[in-house]
C-alpha cells in the first residue's frame, strides 16, 4: 500500500492541498507573522497621518498578490512535474 497506493493518492491530492494552502494563506495571515488586521490597521494609522491610503492598500494588495501567485506557480510546476513522472505530459 505505501509503494502503489500512496504514491497515487498523494499526486491526485497536491492540487487541492494547494489550493487549500493559498486560501487559508488569504484568510489568515502574512507569512504567519504579520496578520491581515495587523496590517490594515498599521495602513488605516499611517494613511492618517500621511493621508496617503491609496499607496498603502495598493501596497498589501500587492504583496498579498505576489505571494498567492509565487504559491500557485510553484503547484503548476509541481502539477507539471507529476504529469511527465506519469507520463501524461
Amino acid at each position: 500500500m505505501r509503494y502503489v497506493v500512496l504514491p497515487q493518492a498523494i499526486r491526485n491530492m497536491i492540487p487541492t492541498l494547494v489550493t487549500r494552502f493559498i486560501i487559508l494563506f488569504m484568510d489568515t495571515s502574512l507569512a504567519y507573522v504579520i496578520g491581515v488586521r495587523e496590517l490594515t490597521r498599521v495602513a488605516r494609522i499611517i494613511s492618517e497621518r500621511e493621508f496617503r491610503a491609496f499607496e498603502l492598500y495598493t501596497f498589501i494588495a500587492i504583496v498579498y498578490f505576489i505571494c498567492t501567485y509565487t504559491m500557485s506557480l510553484l503547484s503548476r510546476r509541481l502539477e507539471r512535474h507529476l504529469a511527465k513522472e506519469r507520463g501524461l505530459a
